[in-house]
C-alpha cells in the first residue's frame, strides 16, 4: 500500500514539473501596422517571419549529422535574452515571440509580455 501510494505521489510530482515548462501564451494582440513595423525592422534576421497573426517565430537548427544535441539550459537560456532583452519592444505591442530549436534535444519556447514579467520576479 505504502509503495502505490508513494508511487502515485511520485507520478503527480512528475506531472506537475512536466506542466511547468510548457508555457501556454496569450493570443497576439499585435496591430497590422506594428505587424509591418516589425517585418521592416526584422527583415535581415535570418531564420526570422513575422506572420499575420502577430507571433514572431525565429528558428535555429543544429548542423545536420553532426551528433551534436541542444541543452534545454541553452535553450532557456538563448531564448529568455532574446525574447525578453532584444524583442521586449515588440511583447510590449502585443507580440508573441516563438523560439524553435531544431534537431536533437531541440524544443520550442513562446515568450508573451506576461511570461517575461514573470520571470524577471523571479
Amino acid at each position: 500500500m505504502k509503495l502505490r501510494t508513494l508511487a502515485m505521489v511520485s507520478g503527480i510530482f512528475l506531472l506537475a514539473g512536466c506542466s511547468v515548462n510548457n508555457y501556454e501564451p496569450a493570443a497576439p494582440t499585435a496591430s497590422k501596422s506594428d505587424i509591418e513595423m516589425a517585418r521592416q525592422w526584422l527583415s535581415e534576421v535570418e531564420n526570422l517571419e513575422v506572420k499575420d497573426d502577430g507571433y514572431i517565430h525565429y528558428t535555429e537548427s543544429l548542423p545536420g549529422g553532426s551528433g551534436y544535441y541542444w541543452k534545454t539550459t541553452t535553450i532557456r537560456k538563448i531564448s529568455k535574452e532574446w525574447s525578453c532583452g532584444s524583442m521586449y519592444p515588440l511583447l510590449e505591442k502585443g507580440f508573441v515571440v516563438r523560439m524553435f530549436f531544431k534537431g536533437k534535444g531541440g524544443k520550442e519556447e513562446y515568450f508573451d509580455k506576461a511570461r517575461c514579467d514573470a520571470e524577471e520576479t523571479n
